[in-house]
């Protein structure tokens, strides 16, 4: 999914169907991971936006094609990678301490907090801001805050679907799965337009309203179960 980072607005996504799963043809090239990145910015791309995805989807090469496209990014990224720079896999460090490389605008960087993060970033540099930690101020890479702070999109969507999910487990017929799972999107991206309009039913008042103006709509006598 591609999500606005603050309210969870679900701009796009990609329903995986294994080798079926359809992908922009202009990114067949590309390794799965950033077809699936690049299928869902194309609509976003040169507009001056900035993404963050996690390491699962982020690489060098993504950067650079991004940033080819006016588009920067950042985020966690796995060290072997390919083009990631091989002293983060080497360097071993103190708690608190931190190591960094640079080629052109991407910026990569390792961490060390309780373990070893990793971040790539085509934004940031080492800059280094303090925050507040069980009543104590420590200092963390300004990258790694943004990136906690902007991460939580895909997150936010996943809880709040949870609450009043329209799929159920055990239904077997997979194409039912993907339609209610797509009504539920657009009932959440709905409650999230009227909330920015001025509303302030909850989600579950709202999806009652809906549930109520549906019926009205469309239900008729001839409906009814006997």
């Amino acid at each position: 999914m591609l999500c606005e980072s603050e309210s969870g607005y679900v701009w796009n996504f990609v329903i995986y169907t294994g080798q079926g799963t359809m992908f922009d043809n202009d990114y067949e090239d590309l390794p799965v991971s950033s077809k699936i990145v690049m299928t869902l910015m194309k609509p976003l791309l040169k507009k001056g936006y900035c993404l963050t995805m996690d390491d699962y989807y982020n690489s060098p090469q993504l950067a650079d094609l991004l940033t080819e496209n006016e588009t920067d990014v950042y985020g966690t990224v796995r060290v072997s990678r390919k083009e990631m720079p091989s002293g983060l896999k080497q360097e071993k460090l103190q708690k608190g301490g931190m190591v960094a490389y640079k080629r052109r605008k991407v910026t990569a960087i390792k961490w060390k907090d309780k373990k070893d993060v990793v971040l790539l970033s085509t934004v940031h540099n080492t800059e280094m801001v303090e925050t507040e930690k069980r009543g104590k101020l420590v200092k963390k890479p300004k990258l790694v805050m943004d990136y906690n702070n902007t991460m939580g999109g895909v997150d936010k969507v996943d809880q709040r679907l949870q609450d009043y999910p329209l799929t159920r487990k055990r239904r077997k017929r997979y194409y039912k799965k993907i339609f209610f799972h797509i009504v539920d999107f657009a009932l959440w991206n709905s409650y999230l337009l009227y909330l920015k309009s001025g509303g302030e039913a909850t989600a579950l008042k709202y999806r009652l309203q809906v549930i109520d103006e549906t019926i009205k709509k469309y239900h008729t006598p001839m409906m009814s179960s006997k």
